[in-house]
């Protein structure tokens, strides 16, 4: 556990938790105004270690883990660490660290991605994700790692990403079927969708043991990639998987 007493440095500029246990962050870490850096926030289950104590650091830059979301309790906790005005911040990863079967309130997690050039999520509860997510809007977005969602039985609709060059789908053990909505959401089709995944270059699929079918619904989709792995799945020793993976050979 770090000193109580850290809210009173108030001239910090950088603190770097990466490779520690911590279990929560010490109280009134929003006091820290300065702080530039700050790679892992811990969300703690009182109200001046909540995910709202970064809502006073407004002048994080980099990249910044935030641990334990499932202490996020509702909307106005998520909103009051008012991540849409970290402009500097370009790398996230969201992570649920409980092993029970609590279901996230994806309520809490919207409205935090814009400007981001990387996301992880890693242990996400859901059993879909929300459609905000793969909104088109997100410009910046590069790279989207997927991690551990065990629960997850539809792929988020990340098609219409239009930056969006790598993409890692990990560990989705109650997934048997890609369909539709992986290219577009409901939404896109009252828009003019760009081609799916117009900049994808490289498309991992890893650990998804009754994953057996791939819809492609659009002859156009992927027209850049250049890097297709399955692994330790169900699709890639079968007949169709083999079909599938052809489609995409250059």
């Amino acid at each position: 556990m770090l000193p109580s007493g850290m809210h009173n440095l108030v001239n910090l500029r950088h603190l770097d938790l990466r490779g520690t246990s911590l279990e929560e962050m010490p109280g009134g870490i929003s006091k820290l105004e300065h702080l530039h850096t700050l790679r892992s926030f811990v969300v703690g289950n009182n109200e001046d270690n909540g995910i709202q104590e970064l809502g006073g650091l407004s002048n994080l830059h980099g990249s910044l883990v935030i641990k334990k979301l499932e202490n996020v309790v509702d909307v106005t906790q998520a909103r009051s660490a008012r991540m849409l005005e970290k402009n500097h911040i370009d790398h996230l990863l969201l992570e649920w660290c409980s092993d029970d079967e609590m279901v996230s309130n994806t309520e809490t997690e919207r409205d935090i991605l814009d400007g981001l050039k990387v996301l992880i999520m890693k242990g996400y509860k859901g059993e879909t994700f929300p459609d905000w997510l793969g909104r088109c809007s997100y410009n910046n977005m590069t790279n989207v790692y997927l991690e551990s969602c065990k629960n997850c039985c539809v792929l988020p609709s990340l098609g219409q990403l239009p930056s969006l060059k790598s993409l890692h789908i990990e560990g989705f053990l109650e997934l048997k079927r890609i369909g539709d909505e992986f290219y577009k959401s409901d939404s896109d089709h009252h828009s003019s969708p760009i081609a799916p995944f117009p900049s994808l270059e490289g498309l991992v699929f890893d650990n998804m043991p009754y994953w057996e079918e791939w819809n492609v619904p659009d002859p156009e989709a992927f027209p850049q990639l250049k890097i297709l792995r399955i692994e330790r799945c169900l699709m890639a020793y079968s007949g169709e998987g083999f079909l599938v993976c052809r489609m995409f050979r250059k």
